[in-house]
C-alpha cells in the first residue's frame, strides 16, 4: 500500500534539490538567507537567526521554509493520486493543468508575504497567473507534479516487488 506521506516527503525532498540547482545555476555560489522564526531550530544551530536556505536538505530547513516545499507536494501528490484513481492519463495535458493548480496554492499561501508594502503587487511575476509565467517559474511548479508522478511510481514498483517476493516465499515454503 502506497503510504500518502512517504510520498509527500519525497516529492517535498526532490523539489527542493531541484530548486537548489536552479539557484546555484542563476547565481554561482551565492547564498539564499532566509529569517528563522524558530527557537528549537535556533538553538539548535547556535542560534542562528537566518539560514542559507540553498546550503540545507529539505529535511535540513526551519519548519517555515520546508513547511512550503510539503505544502506544493501534498498538492502535487494529491492531484496525481485523484488523477490515477479517476483513470487520468498523466501526460502533458495533464502536467499543466496540476502544475497550474500547484501554483495558485503557492500564490495562496504566499500573497500576502510578497506584497506587503509593495505599490504595485501586478509587477510580481511569482504572483501572476500560471499561464502568465516565464518558462523557468512555471518549471518550478511542474517540478513537483512530475515527482508526485515518479513517487508513485517508484512506489507502486516497490511494491509490486515486495508482494511479488512475498508470493514467490509461499511457493517455496510449502
Amino acid at each position: 500500500m502506497v503510504h500518502t506521506q512517504q510520498l509527500v516527503e519525497s516529492v517535498a525532498d526532490a523539489a527542493h534539490e531541484a530548486w537548489k540547482v536552479v539557484h546555484y545555476k542563476a547565481r554561482p555560489g551565492q547564498p539564499r538567507p532566509k529569517p528563522v522564526d524558530n527557537e528549537a531550530w535556533s538553538a539548535a544551530h547556535g542560534g542562528a537567526l537566518e539560514c542559507d536556505i540553498a546550503a540545507l536538505s529539505n529535511a535540513e530547513l526551519p519548519p517555515r521554509w520546508s513547511a512550503e516545499n510539503y505544502a506544493g507536494a501534498r498538492l502535487a501528490v494529491d492531484l496525481v493520486l485523484a488523477a490515477v484513481e479517476c483513470g487520468e492519463r498523466l501526460d502533458d495535458a495533464f502536467m499543466e493543468k496540476a502544475a497550474s493548480k500547484v501554483h495558485d496554492g503557492w500564490v495562496e499561501r504566499n500573497r500576502a508575504s510578497y506584497t506587503e508594502g509593495v505599490e504595485n503587487p501586478e509587477t510580481i511575476e511569482q504572483l501572476w497567473p500560471y499561464d502568465k509565467l516565464s518558462p523557468a517559474l512555471q518549471e518550478m511548479d511542474r517540478v513537483f507534479v512530475r515527482n508526485a508522478i515518479k513517487a508513485l511510481e517508484r512506489f507502486a514498483t516497490d511494491e509490486r516487488q515486495q508482494l511479488a517476493e512475498a508470493a514467490y516465499k509461499s511457493r517455496t515454503s510449502k
